[in-house]
């Protein structure tokens, strides 16, 4: 993926499409056996992205938005507790990215 085209069209990108963008870039990195979302009923405590590398026994929590200033490291932790709860023999790991991340993945 081109980060020139990305970053010119910032202004059209959605918060689940950039969501999606992130998923697609951790994939990339072939680290991860499973990519996905995750939610506890009720819709509560939504994690934009949770990814497990069963091999190693790693799980990646991210948070994703738009802006730096919508992160939350606090909400974030907050919302995981349960989800680590049943991975308790993982290393859990968690990163909150937002556009100006894509350096991160594209260089």
């Amino acid at each position: 993926m081109d980060k020139k085209i990305i970053k010119r069209y910032f202004s059209t990108f959605e918060g689940k499409f950039l969501e999606k963008l992130f998923v697609e870039l951790l994939k990339q990195q072939q680290i991860y056996t499973k990519i996905g979302s995750y939610w506890e009923r009720g819709n509560k405590n939504e994690i934009d992205i949770v990814a497990l590398d069963e091999l190693n026994k790693r799980m990646l929590i991210c948070e994703v938005e738009l802006s730096k200033k919508r992160l939350n490291r606090d909400e974030l932790i907050k919302k995981y507790i349960k989800l680590v709860n049943k991975f308790k023999d993982y290393k859990i790991e968690y990163a909150m990215y937002c556009i100006e991340d894509l350096d991160l993945f594209l260089g």
